[in-house]
């Protein structure tokens, strides 16, 4: 499948891999919040490490961010999964490799 949440403790993680539309994303993203496992304390990452190894869709997910932060939102993009787990106080319950 290619977009998949999966939680591990406060981590609700979003992977994307393959062909994928903007609308499975967001149908993904409102099932996980729809679902009754989700932490309270939850903190979100989308990852895209299997979809988005080229440079360009690092600066292509830092201008997203740019564009979500001036609506209130607190985004960051890493390229380092140990970065992003730090940045976000994921308390994991297994490894998110």
């Amino acid at each position: 499948m290619p977009v998949r949440y999966t939680f591990s403790g406060n981590l609700f993680r979003i992977n994307l891999e393959g062909s994928h539309t903007p609308e499975d994303i967001i149908e993904t993203f409102n099932a996980a919040l729809d679902d009754p496992l989700l932490p309270s304390d939850a903190r979100f990452l989308l990852d895209v490490r299997r979809f988005a190894d080229m440079p360009i869709h690092y600066g292509l997910s830092r201008m997203g961010a740019t564009v979500a932060e001036m609506r209130g939102a607190d985004i960051e993009v890493f390229t380092s999964m140990d970065d992003a787990k730090s940045w976000l106080g994921v308390v994991a319950e297994e490894s998110i490799e």
